[in-house]
């Protein structure tokens, strides 16, 4: 057996190493022991949670409907603004044109119907009067 600690080279059975004076059965036992450590190390433990808690999620929909609804908000103000133009009035230019109404003849041709014989008044109720 060779000594781990100093290189000696034992025959095979023996205990104890005579330069160093190591105990081999309590060595293999330490080694042993560090080996079982290091693998449990290497060993990751499973995630605890695959589900994220509730308030995580009405947090992370909580933003997402803020940002959408600030988003379209900004998305109608440039729309808008680029539909609808400012326009400034010009002090100096003049006021809008007059336009004149011309007179439309009305036909005669349909029969004349007596108002009042429809059960139409055609003035204004005088205060005081109850239709």
């Amino acid at each position: 057996m060779k000594c781990p600690n100093c290189g000696l080279v034992a025959p095979d059975g023996t205990e104890v190493c005579e330069k160093c004076q190591i105990v081999f059965s309590k060595l293999e036992e330490s080694l042993v022991k560090k080996a079982l450590q290091a693998h449990a190390t290497r060993i990751k433990e499973p995630p605890k949670d695959l589900v994220p808690p509730l308030y995580r999620v009405a947090f992370l929909f909580f933003i997402t409907a803020a940002l959408w609804f600030f988003m379209q908000a900004e998305a109608k103000r440039s729309k808008s603004a680029a539909v609808q133009p400012v326009v400034q009035a010009d002090p100096a230019a003049p006021a809008a044109p007059v336009v004149q109404a011309e007179k439309v003849p009305v036909r005669s041709d349909s029969p004349s119907v007596d108002p009042e014989s429809v059960g139409v008044r055609l003035d204004p109720p005088v205060q005081g009067e109850n239709p």
